[in-house]
C-alpha cells in the first residue's frame, strides 16, 4: 500500500504520475495482448483470441505509434510476419523490426505520407482470409494516414 504525501503538491505530482503511466500506450498495449503457445498458436487479445495461422501483421500509426509497436514487436516475438508504423517525422524508431515511414510535419499532407498511407492501405488490401492484422492507432493518427480520393 502506497503513502499519501501530506504535502498537497507532492500528493498532486503522484497523481499525476499514476495517471501517466495509467495511460502508457507500450504499457497499455503489453497488457492487451498475449502469445499463447500450446497446440495451436492463439493471438489474446484482451478476452478475444484468435488462431494464429500465418503470423500477425502489424500496422502501428500515431504520435505513440513508435511505442505501441515496440511493445506489440516485443510480445508477438516470432509470430510478428509484416508490419508498417507510421510515426512522426521526430519519431526514434531505432530497432523495429516493421518498417518505419514518416509522416508529414506540422501535420499538413505530403507525397511522403501519402505513400506510407498507401503502404498501409495495401498491407491490409492483401489480408485474406486466416490472416491476422493488428492495428494500433494512436492520437494524430489520421493526420499520419492521408489517402485522397482518386479525383484529387
Amino acid at each position: 500500500m502506497s503513502s499519501i504525501a501530506a504535502d498537497p503538491r507532492v500528493h498532486a505530482q503522484q497523481a499525476f504520475s499514476l495517471a501517466v503511466s495509467a495511460v502508457c500506450p507500450d504499457r497499455l498495449v503489453r497488457d492487451a495482448l498475449n502469445v499463447k503457445h500450446g497446440s495451436a498458436t492463439q493471438l489474446q487479445v484482451k478476452d478475444v483470441e484468435l488462431a494464429v495461422t500465418r503470423g500477425v501483421n502489424l500496422l502501428s500509426f500515431g504520435k505513440a505509434s513508435v511505442k505501441m509497436a515496440r511493445a506489440a514487436e516485443s510480445v508477438l516475438g516470432d509470430q510478428l510476419r509484416s508490419g508498417i508504423v507510421i510515426s512522426q517525422p521526430e519519431s526514434d524508431a531505432t530497432g523495429l523490426r516493421s518498417e518505419v515511414h514518416l509522416g508529414s510535419r506540422g501535420n499538413i499532407p505530403d507525397a511522403r505520407a501519402v505513400q506510407a498511407a498507401t503502404k498501409a492501405l495495401n498491407m491490409a488490401r492483401q489480408c485474406g482470409d486466416g490472416d491476422i492484422l493488428l492495428v494500433l492507432i494512436s492520437g494524430g493518427g489520421a493526420a499520419l494516414l492521408p489517402v485522397p480520393v482518386r479525383s484529387i
